[in-house]
């Protein structure tokens, strides 16, 4: 249920920055990393999933944000929570690096608050 959540917020701010912001003047990207991977077991008895291998062998690192805003010279992250949600380890690791980075990293539960994101940090 709270993928449900995060998924359906992550659609509608994805919509709503698309009509507010078109590109090329702007461009915002989401990453998939969500979801079940299959998962099969070697003939040495370990299980694990081919396709996240593939994934992380082409670079997709685990906590990294669900969206990269780009503007003009400006780059910014977007972290979606459900109400109830929490930042994972990994995810609060990313967030670190992208801070020491330079950049700014918001984690946001709700239209409203993505919107008020947006409008501070695209001048």
């Amino acid at each position: 249920m709270k993928q449900y959540l995060e998924d359906n917020l992550l659609m509608n701010c994805v919509f709503w920055f698309k009509y507010q912001y078109p590109e090329p003047k702007y461009l915002i990207h989401h990453s998939p990393q969500e979801g079940k991977r299959n998962r099969i077991t070697n003939k040495y008895g370990k299980t694990y999933s081919p396709e996240a291998v593939r994934l992380k062998k082409k670079g997709t690192r685990a906590g990294f944000p669900d969206l990269c805003v780009i503007s003009a010279n400006h780059i910014f992250f977007v972290e979606m929570k459900s109400e109830k949600g929490k930042l994972s380890e990994n995810q609060k690791e990313v967030i670190a690096i992208i801070d020491k980075l330079g950049f700014k990293t918001y984690v946001v539960n709700s239209l409203e608050l993505f919107m008020k994101v947006c409008s501070q940090e695209i001048c």
